[in-house]
């Protein structure tokens, strides 16, 4: 089963502030995430597969994402 984790959990996972996950999005960085909605106030969900392959070596995952054109 797939689990979705918030923005907070995720920062906490990663010992960061949600702020800089937020950064970090619009810089194309960090795990891949899915946007709930169309607004800029929409929620957005983690899969905890993509936070622990980031955990597991954040440099290779950033260079397959840009590989991959994220």
């Amino acid at each position: 089963m797939l689990t979705a984790l918030t923005r907070p959990e995720v920062a906490a996972r990663l010992g960061l502030k949600e702020g800089t996950l937020r950064v970090w999005a619009t810089k194309g960085r960090g795990p891949r995430f899915v946007k709930l909605g169309l607004s800029q106030r929409s929620p957005v969900r983690f899969l905890e597969t993509e936070v622990d392959r980031y955990l597991a070596d954040p440099e290779a995952y950033e260079r397959e994402q840009l590989s991959r054109g994220r």
